[in-house]
């Protein structure tokens, strides 16, 4: 018999051994190139490129006009479309949510699926709200002339006000971006607020299980170990006429670029200054040319306890922070204190309390809810459980009928997330997690194919993906949205979208070995270390003319994902408000929603680092 038309669809679609060797090779050299942008870094004014924080694909592209339109809406005609198509949504209550000025969550980004019932009703379905989200690299430019997109929105109207209000900011302190990931992203924060604010700002490594060879924090202050440029008088003359354009390591310029000048004595360099040839992309960097180096005085006093000198005879001084932005993603609460006196964009309070605690967030949740019920508004998720011991896991997949997503609470980044669709997946689940070192899981009903998804508990009902347009193989796969919003005086702002789909398509049938996470998981993250990740950019659906369609989404979805994100991020910062009632985090409260010893003990951690640092070794 001649082949069918799907098995020769299936045969287009693999991929020879030698094309997914290439591929994973790409993918070794990329994680390779991204690991060495992760260092500390002086970013100056008037370094900001395009192509160094944004994807490629997004430079290209034009921002899809419905899209364009939904961004440039109003809150109020926001509000008055969505309670005309929700005609038993109380107006006046979604105004205040939209409206709602934050204290602690002021920085969010919430993924949603497109999910349809068995009686064909379509809504946007929240999956989790992270604190401190990826986004702007992947969103276009709503307006062409501001090449700064949405970094600038987000910088001028959540972080910059907050500073400057702040009274418990350091005055002549610092400037500086924190990062344990996404280096374009994270840089592209660092070169915009060098341009607002025409001061230098300091991009800065903060990694999960390593020393705080960068950070410390000092009598509720963040300090930040800064390169200092080490020359002789000699040097000093040479140096001032070197190009400006060899920054010595081939890295962006924007993210790779010379220390500021110091206002105090310099130590006499004994490596000879390191002039404008430059060495192997370390943190010494030469001096462009242009500087004005009258003024650098050589000294070899080294009574300055604040002062250190590394091996490589880089100069190094503990200066203040008086405001920070805060892209660390992995655990930031076993390293970064809860309550401190530097502003901080967030804070770790929003992480614990649902930020990058998928646990509590399902409290915060259903909280929220519960005092929404008579206005008719509603935070949609798929059916949680919460509070899972490890030993119940086995009954409440069998509950679900043996499809379920089984989430380690505190995990990101697309870790710690199983889909379960057989007795095998749900056996490797077992096996790997086992030396899981938390206690409490999350158990989900899984959003599949209607003709294979989780059963359906007291009467909740099924939700099934809606996924994309079929392409030319007529094969649809899941995609999910993720919507970044700023908040500030005026409440909340949509300040990036984009969309990810998965590596397969959704099967209609559920084949025995089938990998399901391909078809279900969507996260772009890949993990190379305890420390390091790379991305898979090809999966990115952009919000431009040409990806949009194929999302099958129209303004009222994007309407109902940006209210479902509103809802998420205030009932976390009332869980924020719950967890500090004085102004200052409560452990006890916290226990009494978080019972978990270990992530307790990792919470200490993080209060207990207050004045300890590293020993200011290379990262």
């Amino acid at each position: 018999m001649p082949p069918t038309s799907s098995a020769m669809m299936a045969n287009q679609r693999t991929e020879c051994p030698d094309e997914k060797e290439a591929a994973e090779a790409a993918k070794r050299a990329s994680a390779a190139a991204n690991k060495a942008l992760f260092k500390y870094r002086a970013v100056r004014p008037g370094t900001f490129r395009t192509e160094n924080h944004f994807y490629p694909r997004v430079i290209n592209s034009q921002i899809h006009p419905t899209v364009r339109f939904f961004m440039g809406l109003s809150q109020e005609r926001i509000v008055e479309r969505y309670c005309h198509m929700h005609p038993k949504v109380d107006r006046e209550v979604l105004m205040e949510v939209v409206k709602y000025r934050s204290e602690h969550f002021h920085w969010a980004g919430c993924d949603l699926m497109h999910t349809v019932n068995g009686a064909g009703e379509k809504k946007m379905v929240l999956i989790e709200t992270n604190s401190s989200p990826s986004g702007l690299k992947s969103t276009p430019l709503f307006d062409e002339m501001d090449e700064f997109g949405g970094y600038r929105v987000l910088l001028e109207r959540t972080f910059l006000p907050r500073v400057r209000e702040s009274s418990s900011a350091v005055p002549n302190g610092g400037l500086c971006v924190l990062f344990d990931k996404n280096p374009m992203e994270a840089s592209g924060y660092a070169a915009v607020l060098a341009d607002l604010t025409g001061e230098t700002v300091h991009l800065v490594p903060c990694f999960d299980r390593q020393d705080l060879k960068r950070v410390r924090f000092v009598n509720g202050y963040m300090e930040i170990l800064a390169d200092e440029p080490i020359i002789s008088s000699r040097d000093a003359r040479s140096n001032s006429t070197a190009s400006s354009s060899d920054n010595g390591g081939g890295l962006p310029s924007s993210v790779l670029v010379p220390p500021p000048r110091p206002s105090t004595p310099v130590h006499r360099s004994s490596l000879g200054g390191g002039g404008g040839s430059g060495g192997g992309g370390g943190d010494s960097s030469p001096t462009t040319a242009g500087d004005d180096l009258s003024d650098v005085v050589v000294d070899d006093d080294d009574d300055d306890e604040n002062v250190e000198v590394s091996a490589l005879g880089v100069r190094r001084r503990w200066i203040p922070i008086r405001g920070a932005v805060r892209y660390v993603t992995q655990r930031p609460w076993n390293r970064i204190p809860i309550d401190t006196s530097t502003v901080l964009m967030n804070g770790t309070l929003p992480c614990l309390s649902g930020g990058r605690n998928k646990l509590v967030a399902a409290k915060a949740y259903d909280a929220f809810n519960v005092e929404l019920a008579a206005s008719g508004l509603q935070i949609q998720t798929p059916l949680t459980i919460r509070d899972v011991n490890w030993e119940d896991i086995p009954t409440w997949y069998e509950r679900l009928g043996g499809f379920c997503a089984i989430k380690v609470p505190y995990s990101n980044a697309g870790q710690g997330v199983y889909t379960i669709t057989s007795p095998e997946e749900f056996a490797n689940f077992l096996e790997e997690a086992r030396g899981c070192p938390y206690r409490k899981f999350i158990v989900q009903s899984l959003v599949s194919n209607h003709s294979w998804s989780s059963a359906g508990v007291d009467g909740t009902p099924r939700l099934y993906h809606v996924g994309t347009v079929p392409d030319k193989m007529h094969d649809i796969y899941v995609a999910d949205l993720r919507m970044m919003v700023s908040g500030g005086v005026d409440g909340f702002e949509l300040v990036g979208i984009y969309a990810r789909k998965t590596r397969e398509p959704l099967a209609k049938v559920l084949e025995p070995g089938m990998d399901s996470w391909a078809m279900l998981g969507t996260n772009l993250s890949v993990k190379v270390s305890d420390s390091y990740y790379s991305s898979e950019p090809e999966r990115l659906v952009i919000m431009d003319r040409r990806d949009f369609n194929v999302l099958g989404m129209g303004i009222d979805d994007l309407i109902d994902g940006f209210i479902q994100t509103v809802l998420a991020v205030v009932s976390i910062e009332r869980m924020c408000k719950f967890l500090s009632p004085d102004g200052k985090f409560s452990l006890s409260l916290f226990r009494s929603v978080c019972d978990d010893d270990v992530l307790i003990r990792e919470i200490e951690e993080g209060i207990n680092c207050v004045g300890k640092a590293g020993d200011g070794g290379e990262e």
